[in-house]
């Protein structure tokens, strides 16, 4: 789900039921063993799955590249659950979330998780397994109604689209469009360039990319509060 000109990108839904899976037969050794796992999942620099499978796996933290990540706050939480007696927990981390220095964030909060709870804990890295197997219904039909838009924008003598999904429904968007909601979203496209813009383009790609950023907050603070 990192093409943000979309709401929904195809294959999402799929890769989230995929991660899902996998951290709930994860989650049954972590109760037997009494430990933690660090699950890091695939997305670049983009968060969704990792924030998504989080929420839908109720795991105890989760850190994603696009929002602050309080790790004191996390490994509290950790300790606190495990003299509650909670002996299974899952740590989500995108595989974008990187340490200063550009490695990996997810191999470090390992190794700090056990030195300072006690809690023993291991890493899976689920990489790209999750980008195959069988799509969901969901990307069934999401990939049938993007592909007839695509025909019937050819066959209408348009080109330089991107097929976008909003609000359940499917639109078109100029590609050019599309890659400045991209850059404008991770920081590579300035306040000067995007000033030299029709005014009409410039207001849609901040109302996009400010609806993508809201999305994701509400939802990080939601998993805040939820994951145990």
């Amino acid at each position: 789900n990192d093409i943000v000109a979309t709401d929904y990108t195809i294959g999402f839904d799929t890769a989230l039921n995929t991660t899902t899976y996998m951290i709930d037969n994860l989650r049954d050794t972590c109760e037997s063993h009494n430990r933690l796992d660090v699950v890091e999942v695939m997305g670049n620099t983009c968060g969704q799955i990792a924030l998504y499978s989080a929420i839908a796996s109720g795991a105890v933290a989760v850190a994603i590249p696009e929002m602050p990540f309080d790790e004191d706050a996390a490994i509290k939480r950790i300790a606190d659950l495990r003299r509650g007696g909670k002996r299974n927990m899952i740590v989500v981390v995108a595989e974008g979330k990187k340490n200063a220095d550009g490695t990996k964030y997810s191999e470090t909060l390992t190794k700090k998780i056990p030195e300072m709870t006690g809690v023993e804990t291991k890493f899976m890295r689920l990489a790209h397994t999750v980008r195959g197997g069988r799509p969901t219904v969901r990307d069934r039909v999401s990939a049938t109604r993007m592909g007839i838009a695509a025909v019937e924008s050819i066959v209408g003598g348009k080109s330089n689209l991107v097929i976008c999904e909003r609000d359940t429904d499917i639109e078109t968007v100029d590609i050019s469009l599309a890659l400045a909601i991209q850059k404008y979203h991770h920081g590579k496209l300035s306040e000067e360039d995007l000033a030299k813009m029709k005014k009409e383009d410039r207001e849609f790609v901040k109302k996009i990319v400010e609806r993508r950023r809201s999305v994701t907050k509400m939802l990080y603070e939601a998993a805040a509060d939820i994951c145990m």
